[in-house]
């Protein structure tokens, strides 16, 4: 991943490590397979997340691995940045301040925005922000750096 940094824009490399990240994370999914949620809010999440973050590794954050509280503990814990994630397909490419997520080159960003999940995700994660006593205004105007880290540690 360093070579790649050294060797390419940033924007790109962050993309191509995004994707070798999702590529690893696709193989111990298939290695270990989780079963999904039956909770129709996380379906979106699965659906466009899944495939790198449902794995029990820390990189990248497995939010939507374990059983359905576990995931809504995570999900809530990763809140602020995810929501800054997704926000990012609204931003035009050149003023984006991160790569949106999914990464627009990964499989599953083609239909986030034309399926209309991507408000039903962002509307979900601000209520439960605000459910936990966040305000979500108040996050969206802090740099990314300086949000709640997403840490998920293996179980």
């Amino acid at each position: 991943a360093q070579r790649i940094r050294a060797a390419l824009p940033e924007a790109d490399a962050d993309r191509v490590v995004a994707l070798m990240w999702c590529q690893y994370a696709h193989a111990v999914a298939a290695a270990h397979p989780q079963p999904r949620a039956d909770d129709p809010a996380l379906a979106p999440f699965y659906q466009h997340c899944g495939l790198c973050h449902n794995s029990p590794d820390a990189f990248p954050p497995g939010f939507l691995h374990g059983d359905v509280a576990r995931v809504r503990e995570r999900i809530d814990a990763c809140a602020p940045r995810m929501l800054r994630r997704l926000a990012m397909w609204q931003v035009a490419d050149d003023a984006r301040e991160k790569t949106p997520m999914p990464p627009p080159a990964a499989a599953q960003a083609d239909d986030i925005r034309t399926r209309g999940d991507l408000p039903r995700m962002q509307a979900w994660l601000t209520t439960r922000l605000q459910a936990g006593g966040h305000d979500p205004a108040a996050l969206a105007a802090r740099a990314y750096a300086d949000l709640p880290d997403c840490s998920i540690y293996r179980d």
